[in-house]
């Protein structure tokens, strides 16, 4: 029986770790090689690419030269964009009244549960704290990958 391929909710953070050249970037970068190769599925809304433009508790945008690199990430094929609709933002709701989320905590959690993904990674340790005590049937967990390999072509 072949194994089935793991989905893979990513937030802002984990595109921004890679941008950013941050602590977790080689781990982040991993997982975009192990889809790159086809053994896991990333998904992003569109809120994900939204949020990688302007960092969480930043002055600023990231500056325009980079563009182009930003808009490549969600282009290549191994990502896959899924749009949110208004039963995600009810269950968006329920989730930020139930666990204390922030409501783009929740509509990235409602999106991921939504379309039953295997886990939802992100940088962000409050949320991942936030929702470790939960009975949920998703995991909500920093990266895991390797550690190994180079950027994927991205430009």
């Amino acid at each position: 029986m072949a194994k089935k391929r793991q989905v893979v909710y990513w937030d802002s953070s984990c595109f921004l770790a890679v941008l950013n050249n941050e602590q977790q970037a080689d781990r982040c970068v991993s997982i975009l090689n192990e889809a790159k190769n086809g053994t896991l599925l990333l998904v992003v809304s569109p809120l994900t690419m939204a949020e990688t433009v302007r960092p969480r508790g930043a002055d600023a945008p990231l500056p325009k030269e980079i563009r182009q690199q930003v808009l490549a990430f969600f282009e290549n094929e191994y990502i896959q964009l899924i749009n949110f609709d208004r039963e995600m933002a009810y269950k968006s709701l329920d989730l930020c009244w139930e666990y204390g989320l922030h409501p783009r905590d929740a509509l990235h959690l409602a999106c991921a549960l939504t379309i039953e993904c295997d886990a939802l990674e992100t940088l962000d340790e409050g949320f991942i704290k936030k929702l470790q005590a939960c009975n949920l049937p998703i995991h909500v967990r920093a990266p895991i990958g390797s550690g190994q390999g180079d950027l994927p072509n991205c430009q």
